[in-house]
């Protein structure tokens, strides 16, 4: 079926000092009929589907910093933290109440930036970027046991994602 979304938002932008600004916003989505990818391995091969979760609630703050801490140098900093949950599922009743999936906890980014004349014609540019990504859901089944056909109990404890960390950095010429 096709997904359809309604959502939401209220925020606050400014400007402080001439150099600080700021964002902060909290957001609402309902999702109507999302569609959920998950693959199937057997002796037949590897069998991508899709399938939709009949209802899901996502809905969370966000909020961003960005400080020009001198003409050549900038930093930032920004995340969000996210709550969500799946409110009907018929083709997996037992679901409703776990995390919508691809649906981080909570991400954090930030960083600096450098841009530094070397003469009239050459500027150094650095970059250094950090982001940290919370726990992510990527089945619609998370602390469920279920039953395989063979009888025995299934879980799929291992279909969440722990929270990573990725450093980005780099530096160049214009």
């Amino acid at each position: 079926k096709k997904e359809t979304n309604s959502a939401f938002e209220v925020g606050l932008k400014g400007r402080a000092f001439n150099a600080l600004n700021f964002e902060v916003a909290g957001f609402l989505t309902n999702v109507s009929n999302m569609q959920f990818f998950e693959f199937f391995v057997g002796d037949f091969g590897l069998l991508r589907s899709t399938s939709n979760i009949d209802k899901v609630r996502i809905y969370g703050v966000e909020a961003s910093l960005d400080y020009k801490v001198s003409p050549v140098l900038k930093v930032f900093l920004n995340g969000n933290y996210t709550q969500s949950e799946i409110k009907k599922n018929s083709g997996r009743p037992y679901t409703v109440g776990n995390k919508s999936p691809a649906t981080p906890d909570f991400t954090l980014n930030g960083g600096m930036q450098l841009n530094a004349p070397v003469s009239n014609a050459v500027s150094l540019i650095g970059r250094v970027d950090f982001r940290v990504v919370g726990p992510t859901p990527f089945h619609t089944v998370q602390k469920n046991t279920t039953p395989t056909i063979f009888g025995l109990p299934a879980t799929y404890d291992n279909s969440t994602r722990d929270t990573f960390a990725t450093v980005n950095a780099r530096i160049g010429l214009d």
